[in-house]
């Protein structure tokens, strides 16, 4: 009797520690099905107008780039990768301002800190500031950096998570046939 007493009590902890190990193993999903019922984005969703103030002060949506294809980038100055790809973002916008905005989100740097990086890097398109990270959360962004393109009617095109090379920039801009 002992024997099956010590049997049970094993296979309920090994039950346990599977459903614990289950439960860490997916809490990022876990969180977002119970508490975030919102759905992730995917390719080809048409993206609801969102918006934020940007370094300036000014309220900025991504409906005043109505028309342009939108490069949306989520990041932050402690991220190195971020900062890895920030050249390559710049180069895309400054040679198709006419058909691409890049638009950067920062998530939560001092300003000052914000402010002297884009000196020191020359960078010149549009920076969100997504303090609390409301916008990311709307496409429930979990990792830095990631990217977004969105079609002239801000239909999502692609999404990228991680760092950005030139070559992998060229390839999803040759995608959406951005050259």
């Amino acid at each position: 009797m002992a024997f099956k007493l010590n049997n049970k009590k094993v296979f309920i902890a090994a039950g346990l520690i599977v459903i614990i190990l289950f439960g860490v193993f997916l809490y990022d999903r876990i969180e977002i099905l119970l508490f975030n019922p919102q759905k992730a984005p995917v390719i080809g969703d048409i993206i609801a107008d969102v918006g934020g103030q940007d370094i300036h002060g000014q309220k900025k949506t991504l409906a005043q780039y109505q028309g342009k294809y939108i490069l949306l980038n989520f990041w932050a100055v402690w991220c190195e990768p971020c900062k890895n790809e920030m050249p390559f973002l710049e180069e895309v916008f400054a040679n198709n301002q006419d058909k691409i905005v890049v638009i950067g989100v920062d998530q939560g740097d001092p300003p000052a800190v914000l402010k002297q990086f884009l000196t020191e890097k020359n960078i010149t398109f549009p920076i969100w500031l997504d303090e609390e990270s409301a916008i990311a959360d709307k496409f429930l962004v979990k990792a830095f950096p990631t990217t977004l393109i969105l079609g002239p009617d801000r239909k999502l095109l692609a999404i990228h998570i991680g760092e950005l090379n030139r070559i992998l920039l060229q390839n999803y801009l040759d995608e959406v046939s951005l050259k």
